[in-house]
């Protein structure tokens, strides 16, 4: 998993811009916080020239669309290039690298291997499974305990059936581990994250709080056991050709005005 980047959505809801050919991509749609208020749960891929436009979420396929009576804003300026994360484009969205380091600066000094407050272990001691304790913590896998604890970081169940996802049903807006920087008084005074790594964190959690940035290499040249060591490479991401018009964005929810895809 990896985040190509975020484009302004326009207040009449409508945005204009271009991704990566040949690459599976899904949206977001982020509010003011970055955080995710809705995501759509299948992916579109669009080969290099290709044009891809929505008229809203779910609509009819069977309707045509309302003829709009004016042009979408978001088709009155050229369009936009995603801008990338701090951690880049090209980066997968990696545990370790990137989430593990926000919480050794801002959470282990409470939340160490001993005597953890509240029993949350958030250091990076590798447990039996060979993952960081603080990975497992954030799943309720609580060293020593007998019983689950809760689950610190709402995810979306790929096993779940295909209804049509609601307004902040999982996610950062539902994440103990988010709400209680967000609404606990305590946290508020004792935790203050910088924009990078409030980012880095409810992006972590929106992307369904992946844990590897790299896959098993089944076939190694040496004859050994499979081992985690292939990293993606990606193909840098081309600025808009003018000659062409690029992917159209679908409408965000009525009630999004002003957020970000």
């Amino acid at each position: 998993m990896r985040v190509i980047g975020t484009v302004p959505v326009e207040r009449d809801g409508s945005a204009c811009f271009t991704v990566p050919a040949d690459t599976a991509v899904y949206f977001q749609a982020l509010d003011e916080r970055q955080m995710e208020v809705r995501r759509m749960r299948s992916v579109v891929s669009l080969k290099a020239g290709e044009v891809r436009g929505c008229s809203g979420c779910h609509e009819s396929r069977a309707v045509a669309p309302t003829l709009p009576s004016s042009l979408p804003l978001a088709l009155e300026r050229s369009p936009r290039t995603p801008t990338p994360p701090p951690w880049g484009a090209d980066t997968m969205l990696g545990y370790e690298s990137l989430v593990q380091p926000i919480l050794d600066r801002h959470c282990v000094r409470c939340h160490g291997r001993e005597k953890p407050d509240g029993g949350l272990d958030f250091t990076a001691t590798r447990a039996d499974d060979g993952l960081c304790q603080s990975f497992r913590t954030m799943f309720g896998k609580l060293p020593g305990a007998k019983e689950p604890g809760r689950l610190l970081v709402s995810c979306s169940n790929r096993f779940s059936n295909a209804d049509v996802s609601r307004l902040r049903e999982f996610g950062s807006h539902q994440s103990p581990l988010v709400r209680v920087l967000l609404d606990d008084d305590l946290h508020k005074k004792e935790v203050s994250l910088g924009a990078t790594d409030w980012l880095t964190l409810v992006t972590w959690v929106d992307a369904n709080a992946p844990y590897y940035d790299a896959f098993f290499n089944k076939r190694r040249t040496d004859g050994g056991e499979p081992a985690r060591e292939v990293y993606p490479q990606f193909a840098p991401f081309a600025q808009h050709d003018s000659r062409l018009r690029p992917d159209l964005a679908r409408r965000p929810w009525s009630d999004n005005g002003g957020d970000e895809p």
